[in-house]
């Protein structure tokens, strides 16, 4: 929790007033008095929790109305979910919305909410916020409020104007229904980053038989790059950069966070992320791309695309070099690698004004493969047609802004229930959700059994045989001590010397 110093100075007590010149250890307050203020400051806050959250949400609609938010709230009157874009987030998502991938995270606030986030990539590259959630649960009718919309529910495609041509999630069964069942249309696709790793673990320890692997087999059309390739996905076949915004966010909030103060941190963590890929931006259009060749196609890519998807298309037009091209009739040509006489042959159809290639480059990411280019060289084609430039890849100077469509626009005097929409009186008090139980093993303490649950031997002293201390602490030593002659003892130290021959006593002889 983050308070500025003009309003600690205000809430604090009188006494706790720092003055200048204070000696070390005459404060009037402990550590734990400050941490046990904070909490109690927190727990007073805690009632009006949400109504200054939807305040809040109010003030920004009426300074902009692309601002989007919606929520929920259950039968007892609690918050339940609520899902928020900013403008900037919204104007974002109109023009590179078409691809979009979505994650949670956990203990970001105090209420254990799951905190999910909707990602895409923008013109230069860089992973961009279309909009975040605040979840009561993950079930399937969680998900669809929140995909689209479930009765009279508006939430994020509703909200957002349109819905992804794609999205990219991790493996949640849940979610997978809730996208099938409310954007029919978008290609759902699974996170690899952990699933590439299976086909050596399969055959190096023989489990073609296992149920999971047999599992991940039915849905291999969700997560093999093969049957994704016909879709635009902008390069991203994993979560990591929902991940690393969700890394970054938890830089600013805790698990102690109000509701209202999440939604600020996250702006503010996310407007620290836009002002360093903006610096990034403004270096790579300084140091600028230069043309490699003098072909008239890499000059008209060059005068268009921004410097991140230029990159792209020179490696492709580089390495176009390197392979052949036999054209077998007018229609199609195969391409193939001019030194590798073993690898795998691509075949390229070009029928009027459309061109297509068997690697599916083109669909995945948008920018031309080195196969269709180099039957462009040798079709003494100089001229890309316009419809494999896309407008998403334009430099900003060249972008004409996509108008945004009217979204249908939330009536703050209502509230969304299980049963439908309700009337929200001015009057009408919205308290704070309760915790919400995560996915994952339940938080309880294992079961103690064998040695564990085994009475423990209690431990005895050496000298008395008696428990409750040892050798060093018994009393009977202390008593034998005490009554033993120290006259007597010299005595026999002596006669032994004697016996001895004045040895060393290391070398006495055992009696």
């Amino acid at each position: 929790m983050r308070i500025t110093l003009k309003r600690a100075y205000d809430i604090f007590p009188e006494e706790w007033h720092l003055q200048k010149n204070v000696k070390h250890g005459e404060l009037p307050f402990f550590q734990k008095d400050v941490h046990n203020f904070f909490s109690r400051f927190q727990q007073e806050n805690l009632d009006n929790d949400v109504m200054d959250l939807l305040e809040y949400c109010k003030s920004a609609k009426n300074e902009n109305p692309n601002f989007q938010f919606d929520f929920t709230v259950d039968f007892e009157n609690r918050l339940e979910n609520i899902f928020w874009s900013l403008a900037y987030y919204f104007d974002l998502y109109q023009e590179y919305g078409d691809s979009t991938g979505f994650d949670t995270t956990y203990r970001v606030n105090s209420y254990d909410m799951p905190f999910g986030i909707f990602i895409g990539i923008d013109n230069h590259g860089r992973t961009i916020l279309f909009g975040c959630a605040l979840l009561r649960n993950e079930t399937i009718a969680t998900f669809c409020w929140l995909m689209k919309v479930l009765i009279l529910y508006k939430t994020f495609v509703t909200l957002m104007g349109k819905s992804p041509k794609t999205i990219i999630t991790d493996q949640d069964p849940w979610m997978t229904q809730a996208i099938s069942r409310e954007t029919s249309f978008t290609k759902h696709a699974f996170c690899i980053w952990h699933i590439t790793e299976w086909p050596l673990l399969v055959s190096r320890f023989n489990l073609q038989e296992n149920k999971h692997v047999r599992g991940l087999y039915r849905i291999k059309k969700s997560w093999v790059p093969a049957y994704l390739r016909d879709h635009f996905f902008g390069g991203m076949t994993t979560t990591g950069r929902c991940e690393s915004i969700n890394c970054f966010v938890k830089r600013f909030t805790t698990s102690r966070s109000c509701l209202t103060q999440l939604i600020k941190n996250v702006d503010l963590a996310v407007e620290d992320i836009g002002q360093t890929q903006l610096r990034h931006t403004m270096l790579d259009t300084y140091r600028g791309s230069s043309l490699r060749t003098l072909s008239p196609l890499e000059e008209q890519v060059y005068t268009r695309f921004a410097a991140f998807a230029f990159k792209k298309f020179q490696q492709e037009f580089k390495r176009a070099t390197q392979y052949t091209v036999c054209e077998q009739d007018n229609l199609f040509f195969i391409v193939k690698h001019y030194k590798e006489s073993d690898t795998q042959e691509h075949k390229v159809k070009w029928a009027c004004d459309t061109i297509t290639c068997s690697c599916k480059i083109f669909e995945f990411w948008d920018i031309l493969c080195r196969h269709i280019l180099l039957v462009f060289i040798h079709k003494d084609c100089f001229e890309i047609p316009m419809r494999y430039l896309p407008l998403r890849w334009y430099r900003d100077e060249f972008y004409v802004g996509v108008v945004a469509p009217a979204p249908n626009q939330r009536m703050i005097n209502c509230k969304d229930m299980g049963n439908g929409i309700v009337d929200l009186d001015e009057d009408d008090f919205i308290s704070h959700p309760p915790i919400s139980k995560t996915k994952g093993r339940p938080k309880f303490r294992r079961e103690i059994g064998g040695k564990e649950a085994a009475p423990k031997q209690t431990r005895s002293c050496s000298f008395c045989k008696k428990s409750g201390h040892n050798v060093t602490t018994c009393p009977d030593i202390e008593n034998v001590n005490a009554n033993t002659n120290p006259i007597t003892t010299s005595k026999k130290r002596k006669f032994d010397a004697q016996v001895c021959g004045g040895l060393n006593p290391i070398f006495w002889v055992k009696q």
